[in-house]
């Protein structure tokens, strides 16, 4: 049996709420991983998509504005589909800290228009439990 909930050990560092979005590139979900968590994990639901829509983590360096894809983590091509979800799994010690990359992204391309949301979450806090501030409510 667990003794913990599970909004003391998950955080939610980042949302995007559901919208259309049209050709181009985004960063619609960027969280900072700052050491207060062991994972991250990137949730995205993808509704209908016209044309084709790339997904993939990137990790940023916020002194240099230098942006880079964080290896394996590029998902596969959705086109002319609807209602898919993409589950990305981080590692913290996959980020590029010793160039100095903390935060990380969810990088969009979409060639047309796609439906879009996501989240990212904190999990496995390092320390302490994470704060109860960042859920609107939460129904035991």
């Amino acid at each position: 049996m667990y003794t913990e909930l599970f909004s003391e050990v998950h955080e939610v560092l980042a949302d995007y709420q559901p919208l259309l979005v049209t050709a181009g590139t985004m960063y619609p979900v960027v969280a900072w991983a700052g050491g207060r968590f062991h994972r991250l994990v990137f949730i995205a639901h993808v509704g209908q998509v016209v044309g084709d829509l790339d997904m993939r983590l990137v990790q940023f360096n916020p002194h240099t504005y230098v942006t880079k894809v964080v290896p394996g983590k590029v998902a596969p091509r959705i086109t002319n589909d609807s209602s898919r979800f993409v589950l990305f799994e981080l590692r913290c010690e996959e980020i590029d800290v010793a160039h100095g990359f903390t935060d990380v992204g969810l990088e969009i391309v979409v060639s047309n228009t796609a439906m879009f949301s996501a989240i990212a979450l904190g999990i496995v806090p390092r320390y302490a439990p994470v704060w109860p501030n960042h859920l609107d409510v939460v129904i035991v």
